[in-house]
């Protein structure tokens, strides 16, 4: 399976072993807290005050659903988790109002997640490349946009050259060597590889749509390069 094809094509998104590990220990940690407490377990409409529950809150959801929910990989991605942490606030506020006391609990669970989080996602390599390469972006407009004056000063700064723009043929090879590669993994990387460049495509399920019209240069080099390595590792030969 490939991440992309000359034309669209849907692919399928897994969350691997190790992300559906860690999001449960997140999610363990953050169940211990205190005001985590009355949201791990749905609603009870039956009890006093919660009889219209489910007539107003259309979208229920809770940390033991969330739980269960990581136990059978139904998530495509830590994004979807996050969301469903976020609809708990809001479910929570629509049916209190927005300054009660069950309201404060449920926002304050959600900075304790948030706050667990922290840690992983500013030691994750993919989080560092994706702001380099946004300051390097915003670096390069300033300087761009400044005046000439300003510009004589700025002789000193470093500037990558740039890829040239793979080709046509380039990328028809590109795709045929995807094609070889069968393993869950490489769909994976290829896919990863596609995020860190593109961090704000929309996932909406496990089933998307890749065009690889819509790639930047910079990741169809990127999976070049991977797929090269993969084709040493496994004694293949690259399309000539």
């Amino acid at each position: 399976m490939r991440p992309f094809n000359n034309s669209t094509r849907k692919i399928k998104i897994f969350m691997n072993t190790s992300e559906q590990s860690w999001c449960l220990e997140v999610m363990e940690k953050l169940m211990r807290y205190p005001c985590a407490k009355p949201f791990i377990d749905p609603v009870d409409d039956k009890e006093e005050g919660f009889e219209n529950y489910y007539k107003k809150i259309k979208d229920p959801i809770d940390l033991g659903q969330i739980q269960a929910k990581l136990l059978t990989n139904e998530y495509t991605g830590f994004s979807e988790v996050k969301h469903d942490i976020s609809i708990i606030v809001k479910n929570t506020e629509r049916f209190w109002s927005r300054n009660d006391i069950r309201t404060a609990m449920a926002r304050e669970m959600q900075e304790r997640f948030l706050s667990i989080i922290k840690h992983k996602e500013m030691k994750d390599p993919k989080n560092w490349i994706v702001e380099i390469l946004e300051l390097q972006e915003k670096v390069e407009r300033i300087v761009h946009d400044a005046p000439q004056a300003v510009k004589s000063h700025c002789k000193t700064m470093i500037t990558a050259l740039p890829l040239p723009v793979m080709t046509a043929a380039e990328i028809k090879k590109l795709v045929e060597a995807s094609e070889q590669l069968k393993e869950k993994k490489d769909a994976q990387n290829m896919l990863q590889i596609i995020l860190d460049v593109h961090p704000y495509m929309a996932i909406t399920s496990k089933d998307m749509i890749v065009n690889i019209d819509s790639l930047e240069n910079t990741a169809l080099w990127l999976l070049h390069d991977y797929i090269n390595k993969r084709f040493d590792d496994l004694g293949l030969e690259y399309p000539e």
